[in-house]
């Protein structure tokens, strides 16, 4: 029997994974007419526009959603540095450890990516890799070549080149060449030439010039390792500026796909349902927008409910609520635990209208929007398209993967650690997706027409137009596979990192029948915003990352997932929005936290109402920590080891078994 061709061989692998997911048809078909009434928006505002000027939109379209889930991966690549520095600021040791393990292979710090990172160790090394790399740039570029040893060698190369380096820098920078001699004196120790940098940084009036005269003396007597607490305002500024924009890019792309005002009706039609509609008034503008019109709403029909929400909802005001100016003034940890959220929206709703996109392509919808023709699409064929679209998958991903290389060689050609551009084009890097296309044509084109001219005998089956549209739209999904694993180890980091910030994290934990724990678990943050934040991961890469953070697999369990569960169905209630808490809603939780008991379920008001870690709602804290007026008491926090699943509490640092191992669980099937 011969060997199936490549086109043989993918257009299998698409059928047996399209046939298993029934569910993907259906998707579709339901999003298609969404997408047809997209497409007549354009051109009623464009009348003039032809089949090619429709194209060429859609694609510039294509690209501008392209490039929010390239910057989502810029921020965790930045949050990881600014965990990075804040640690290693407090852990010299480490920083010298790892230092010389760099040496060992400095290769291997100059190709990797935080992508890439998969230990703690690892992304601490990039870091150091990277900071050495631009303190390098900054100043031995004029003596030395920068190769990967040279960088991973910079303190010796520094060092022992004190004399020369140190007298041309300080004259350049500050017209001091002679601070070069308290540098290289064999006479002063340590603190007397740092004495000696404070004399010296008299000479400047005016403080900021003074204050970098000092920090620039300081590296020349430390060493790298003093340019971390330089670099930490540098990284926070950049970070919590990305984070913002990232986040609000994804709210207008949502926004303009359609997508954010049924995710508005489905949070206010979940908090009429549950009984606590008075926190969802913020997000509702007009005449009903009050609280008798949404507790009237709470016996009718779901559907009858969201029917009635319709003119009700704002999405300004959730705008207004995401808004940059209103994300700049969070705290770090909990911008990114938001971030998160939306980013997991933003990639999911993405994959589905690439689905949608493709169709436009295969059914000619461009056309028959522009001339008014009918359009009625089956369900076969959608089924067809799909596998159709299916059969890029592989060489599309093998394609991207070399491209992804080539350029992550090549950004370590330049400096790592300079302040980005606030445009998201300057952090974007281009190539051709040509040789793509050519390829599919010469390889695959005839088997391609042959099989799709049969399936799909109404649509063009032009493997090259077709493999057009696909890369570009398989683009930014394919640089989100790694992102889900690169944010969870962001948040976990934050978790270990983030104390007083994060009152309540930890694992939603759930057990499969036999008592285990499943193999998919979930992680749930209470980070000072409107919701709980639930992310789900491999339990293994959840294990892996703990222990090359902390040496163990031991968690905090997340305590009152079990307040999210809905009283009626038992299933975990979704979470369909996330916000900043306004002062509007604070004060609705304060109001509410008075009298819980009027509530269907006061546990749920209580735990979202859980904004001081002082004060964690009663029902959450240890029996034995409750003060005798009932009103304050110590949130009762468990671990569990992922790996033999023990439950630990904790007394002076120290764990310690316990035999009681209940839990609050939580349907780990339910993601954000």
């Amino acid at each position: 029997m011969a060997d199936k061709s490549f086109f043989e061989l993918n257009l299998e692998n698409a059928q047996n994974r399209i046939n298993s997911r029934t569910s993907e048809t259906f998707f579709v078909s339901r999003d298609i007419p969404d997408v047809v009434e997209h497409l007549r928006k354009i051109k009623s505002e464009n009348p003039d526009m032809t089949e090619e000027d429709m194209k060429k939109y859609l694609f510039e379209e294509i690209d501008s959603y392209a490039k929010t889930v390239f910057e989502i991966t810029y921020v965790f690549s930045e949050y990881m540095e600014y965990i990075s520095n804040n640690y290693l600021k407090s852990h010299s040791d480490k920083y010298k450890e790892l230092s010389e393990e760099i040496k060992k292979d400095p290769n291997k710090w100059y190709e990797l990516t935080y992508e890439e990172c998969n230990t703690f160790d690892e992304y601490l090394s990039l870091y150091i890799f990277s900071l050495k790399k631009y303190l390098f740039d900054w100043i031995l570029k004029d003596y030395y070549e920068e190769t990967p040893e040279n960088i991973a060698n910079f303190d010796e190369i520094f060092s022992q080149n004190m004399g020369l380096i140190s007298k041309q820098f300080f004259q350049e920078f500050y017209g001091l060449p002679e601070f070069s001699e308290v540098l290289t004196s064999q006479n002063l120790d340590r603190q007397k030439k740092i004495a000696k940098a404070k004399e010296f940084s008299n000479w400047f009036k005016i403080p900021h010039d003074k204050k970098a005269f000092f920090e620039s003396a300081q590296l020349f007597i430390d060493g790298s390792f003093s340019f971390l607490k330089n670099d930490t305002p540098n990284l926070e500024n950049v970070l919590k500026q990305d984070l913002a924009k990232s986040t609000e890019a994804i709210i207008n792309n949502l926004e303009s796909l359609g997508k954010l005002k049924p995710f508005i009706i489905s949070h206010v039609s979940q908090l009429v349902s549950v009984g606590f509609p008075e926190f969802a008034l913020p997000l509702c503008e007009g005449p009903h927008a009050n609280l008798e019109y949404l507790s009237n709403l709470q016996n009718l029909s779901n559907k009858r409910i969201y029917s009635s929400l319709e003119d009700v909802v704002s999405v300004e005001n959730l705008k207004k609520l995401l808004s940059i100016n209103v994300l700049k003034s969070m705290p770090i940890e909990n911008l990114l635990a938001l971030n998160s959220f939306w980013s997991n929206r933003y990639i999911k709703v993405l994959e589905s209208y690439s689905e949608s996109m493709f169709a436009v392509r295969n059914f000619d919808l461009i056309h028959k929007v522009l001339n008014d023709e009918p359009i009625d699409i089956n369900t076969d064929d959608i089924t067809n398209m799909l596998i159709k679209m299916d059969t890029f998958y592989t060489p599309a991903s093998l394609f991207l993967e070399r491209q992804q290389r080539k350029i992550d060689i090549d950004s370590k050609k330049g400096p790592e650690l300079e302040l980005p551009s606030d445009d998201v084009e300057s952090k974007i890097v281009r190539f051709s997706y040509e040789p793509f296309i050519n390829l599919m044509r010469s390889r695959d084109g005839l088997e391609y027409k042959r099989a799709f001219s049969q399936i799909l005998p109404n649509c063009q089956n032009d493997i090259g137009e077709d493999a057009d549209w696909y890369i570009r739209l398989f683009n930014p999904i394919y640089s989100s596979y790694s992102l889900k694993d690169f944010s969870i180890n962001s948040l976990i980091a934050s978790i270990e990192n983030s104390s007083n910030t994060f009152v309540n994290a930890g694992i939603i934990l759930d057990r499969t029948p036999n008592g285990s724990l499943p193999s998919i678990i979930g992680i749930g943050i209470d980070a000072g915003l409107s919701s709980p934040i639930r992310i789900h991961t491999k339990k293994e890469v959840l294990i892996e990352f703990l222990k090359s953070l902390q040496g163990n697999a031991i968690i905090p369990i997340y305590a009152g997932a079990d307040d999210f569960i809905n009283p009626e169905k038992g299933n975990l209630l979704p979470i369909h929005i996330v916000t900043p808490l306004s002062d509007k809603l604070q004060k609705t939780l304060k109001k509410a936290g008075k009298s819980l008991e009027q509530y269907r379920n006061p546990n749920l008001v209580a735990h979202l109402g859980f904004l001081n870690p002082k004060c964690p709602p009663l029902h959450l804290c240890d029996p034995s920590s409750i003060k005798a007026n009932k009103k304050k008491g110590t949130l009762a926090v468990k671990y569990i080891d992922l790996e033999t699943g023990d439950i630990y509490i904790k007394s002076n640092d120290e764990y310690a078994k316990v035999s009681d191992d209940t839990y609050l669980g939580g349907d780990a099937k339910n993601e954000i």
